[in-house]
């Protein structure tokens, strides 16, 4: 199965190229050779770089880049590697790097929550057709309708300075919940949460998430976020 994780930091707190050393230095120290996640022969020109974006044969995209708009720095890994052996990866980039939020995916899954143009479903080969549609919102000629992925448990957002997201496993730093919350979701079935030194490890008893598990995911993203749009 192929996955997806997403982690957030605090805007512009970390150095792009101490990121990229810890990135070499947790999947060295879990066993993958360089070449499975770092295809650069001259990764020392990443010194004075803002982002980074790496390609490996194993984990097929890990990037890092600030997004100003939502005050928020973003770290994407696209990896075919095993659902465990990535869980296990994030977990201590998790703590390494004090991430606000990080959140574990299957790739496939996440792609159709948050797929919005029509033409992903055609170079798919997917019907659209009975999907909700909206209006995307830019001016002509660029106007058109898009896909209402609003209703979709998987559904992403990047709000202002954090994401809102839900996944299993998810982590969330202490200062992103509250007592309140957290005894809300360990009283939800089939929840857990295990709480580290500085961060809480949320999982459901069907990781990762998927179709059978829409309630649950509207319950956790309530319980973390409130009810957003």
């Amino acid at each position: 199965m192929k996955s997806h994780a997403q982690l957030t930091f605090d805007y512009r707190s970390l150095n792009p190229f101490a990121v990229f050393q810890t990135v070499l230095a947790v999947f060295q120290t879990h066993g993958f050779a360089r070449r499975e996640f770092c295809g650069l022969n001259n990764w020392r020109s990443l010194q004075r770089a803002e982002h980074f974006h790496i390609r490996g044969s194993l984990f097929r995209e890990i990037s890092f880049s600030p997004i100003a708009n939502h005050r928020l720095d973003l770290m994407c890994i696209n990896a075919d590697a095993p659902f465990a052996d990535l869980n296990q990866i994030i977990a201590a980039l998790v703590m390494r790097l004090s991430a606000k939020q990080a959140f574990l995916h299957s790739a496939d899954y996440y792609h159709w929550q948050n797929a919005q143009q029509p033409m992903e479903y055609e170079f798919g080969g997917k019907d659209h057709s009975a999907l909700p549609k909206v209006n995307n919102g830019l001016p002509p000629p660029l106007e058109e309708m898009w896909i209402d992925i609003s209703r979709n448990a998987g559904r992403r957002y990047l709000r202002a300075g954090f994401q809102e997201a839900v996944s299993s496993p998810m982590w969330l730093r202490h200062d992103q919940l509250n007592e309140a919350q957290v005894a809300k979701i360990r009283s939800h079935s089939g929840f857990e949460i295990d709480s580290y030194d500085t961060h809480y490890c949320i999982r459901h008893s069907h990781s990762p998430f998927g179709e059978s598990t829409a309630t649950e995911q509207e319950f956790l993203r309530a319980a973390c976020f409130g009810r957003m749009a």
